[in-house]
């Protein structure tokens, strides 16, 4: 599998094009903003996308859920907590985004095929109710969303946001992922949970 980052929107979001070298099929992580820009790098990929895939639900990771699967006609796939957030108008600092409803709600520990592999979903919520990791063991790489930075954990003074939980989420929900795990979160430079467990604060907190 590969992995294509790209930086959309305002507030710089990690957009992420997973996919097979050999059959092409992807799958998109938060297309936040730039739905253009987006489709023109699948394109230029000569990509076959099957899915759009929200960590979350907050605006500038779904900005352009519209967009982007409108185009290729394919799904959107969302935590079952957050799905609410879709289908309705959100005003997240005076930014202003619509997106349809998602087409299928997730649940822990669901198995999405992609390119004969699985994405694991693990449910981590703190930053919403719904956040998650998206996890593909035989790659040992993870999409963290807003859960989990280089050196921090994503802000929970939000709607549906909890320091409590989020700190249990990056300690038991992250605990059974080997230390050589790549991280890919929704802002920010990539990681790896070792680097996390030994220098992320959050990783070892005792509340």
């Amino acid at each position: 599998m590969r992995v294509e980052p790209l930086v959309v929107g305002p507030i710089e979001a990690n957009c992420y094009l997973v996919y097979a070298e050999d059959s092409k099929e992807a799958a998109i992580i938060d297309p936040g903003a730039d739905g253009r820009r987006i489709i023109a790098e699948i394109d230029r990929l000569g990509l076959s996308p099957k899915m759009v895939i929200n960590t979350h639900g907050h605006y500038d990771h779904v900005g352009a859920n519209d967009d982007v699967a409108g185009h290729f006609d394919i799904p959107v796939y969302i935590y079952r907590d957050d799905a609410g957030m879709l289908g309705s108008q959100q005003d997240f600092f005076g930014m202003q985004v619509h997106t349809r409803a998602a087409d299928r709600e997730m649940t822990d520990g669901d198995k999405i095929p992609l390119a004969g592999q699985e994405i694991t979903v693990i449910h981590t919520p703190g930053h919403t109710r719904g956040g998650c990791v998206l996890y593909l063991e035989k790659e040992g790489i993870a999409f963290t969303g807003d859960t989990v930075f280089k050196g921090t954990v994503g802000r929970t003074d939000l709607d549906g946001g909890s320091f409590e939980e989020i700190v249990a989420s990056v300690q038991k929900r992250l605990a059974d992922l080997p230390d050589d795990t790549v991280l890919y979160p929704g802002h920010g430079p990539k990681t790896t949970l070792a680097f996390e467990r030994q220098h992320n604060p959050y990783f070892r907190w005792e509340a």
